[in-house]
């Protein structure tokens, strides 16, 4: 390392650059807030619901925290740059002895550190790319993720064959072919109501934040770098070292999210096609439901009114398949609605992860900042 140097001028400028490295998490703590909303719903959504709440805890602490980071480094190379033009420059050199070396030079070889080589016009401090541009419109998924109970009667027999499979399954019970009725809106509507729309756009917010905070860190890289050549000796190096620790966990951060997005995208995605299976099984076995309903009513009627056995027997056996027809479809719709709560059981799993402190996919932490002179 070289002797002591500083540009104060140059230090107001690396200001400037945290400053807005502030104003860029605020805007996504902002974004945050905008684009992600409690989940809702009485299906198996809910299980999510309240970890959910602890990611979004989560994430807002961790940008507010970044925030203040920037704010008080920006505040402090402010009042470096105060200090050195209120000081002369050999009591200044003997203030920077005093501070032990960084040891910035190892500590760049043996990280993962990629020197940042921005744009030709990339002034001195200026920002090599804008993070915030990644924070566009929220797409309402509304539409192609309808999660109401409404979305049944539109777009699924329910409304037509749900009494039917209610009594044909309350019949199989009785004939014990199957542990219990099934109650239709409990057991094959409800389940798949909720916010799913909600679930696919806080995707696509946490995706985009990751991408915010990996601009970001690339423009704390730049800082990191620009202060090297504008402020040496100890205090300096202090200060580039602490540029360089605070832009890796910006960059670590995009991981966890885009991993968390991932499984939101995931499960949303997972819901559409196995609903849509669900009402395939329901179209398959909707006349079955209906004629087994039908006759085991006139297999029944005419047995008591005497119209004659082969009648009541005929109709009995129609019945009897028909009813076997109906056990299997409900069969395969429970096999669907338990891949949904797999899934949701994963994105559960990875939001536990990243709430975690300790978790391998929790937000990384923030370094301790260093000294300046005021």
């Amino acid at each position: 390392m070289g002797g002591f140097s500083v540009q104060p001028p140059a230090l107001r400028e690396l200001a400037g650059l945290l400053d807005r490295a502030g104003e860029d998490f605020r805007a996504g703590r902002k974004y945050l807030h905008d684009g992600v909303s409690p989940i809702t719903g009485e299906g198996l959504v809910n299980r999510i619901t309240d970890s959910h709440d602890t990611v979004v805890r989560t994430l807002d602490t961790w940008f507010g925290d970044v925030t203040d980071a920037a704010a008080a480094t920006s505040a402090s190379v402010t009042d470096a740059a105060a200090y050195y033009e209120r000081t002369d420059q050999a009591a200044a050199a003997r203030l920077d002895e005093s501070y032990p070396p960084a040891g910035l030079t190892d500590a760049r070889e043996h990280t993962d550190y990629v020197p940042v080589e921005p744009p030709e016009d990339t002034a001195r401090f200026g920002d090599v790319v804008q993070p915030q541009q990644h924070l566009g419109e929220v797409k309402d998924y509304n539409r192609e993720l309808d999660g109401s109970p409404n979305w049944w009667d539109a777009f699924s027999p329910m409304a037509h064959i749900g009494n039917a499979i209610e009594s044909v399954t309350w019949l199989a019970a009785q004939l014990g072919w199957m542990d219990r009725p099934i109650d239709p809106q409990a057991e094959i509507v409800k389940p798949w109501v909720g916010d799913w729309a909600g679930v696919r756009s806080a995707a696509d917010v946490f995706e985009r934040l990751g991408h915010l905070c990996r601009n970001v860190a690339i423009n704390i890289d730049w800082a990191s770098q620009g202060t090297e050549d504008v402020w040496t000796g100890h205090a300096g190096e202090g200060c580039s070292l602490y540029l360089m620790n605070l832009g890796r966990p910006l960059h670590d951060a995009q991981k966890p999210l885009a991993e968390l997005s991932d499984q939101y995208r995931t499960a949303s995605e997972e819901m559409v096609t196995l609903r849509d299976a669900v009402v395939n099984v329901l179209n398959e076995i909707g006349d079955a439901a209906v004629s087994a309903a039908f006759a085991a009513g006139v297999s029944g009627g005419a047995a008591a009114t005497g119209v004659g056995a082969p009648v009541a027997v005929g109709a009995g056996l129609l019945a009897g398949w028909k009813i076997h027809r109906v056990i299997s479809g409900i069969e395969q719709i429970m096999d669907l609605r338990g891949r949904l709560e797999l899934a949701l059981s994963v994105v559960k799993a990875a939001q536990t992860d990243f709430g975690s402190l300790s978790g391998s996919s929790a937000m990384p932490s923030l370094p301790p900042r260093p000294a300046t002179p005021r």
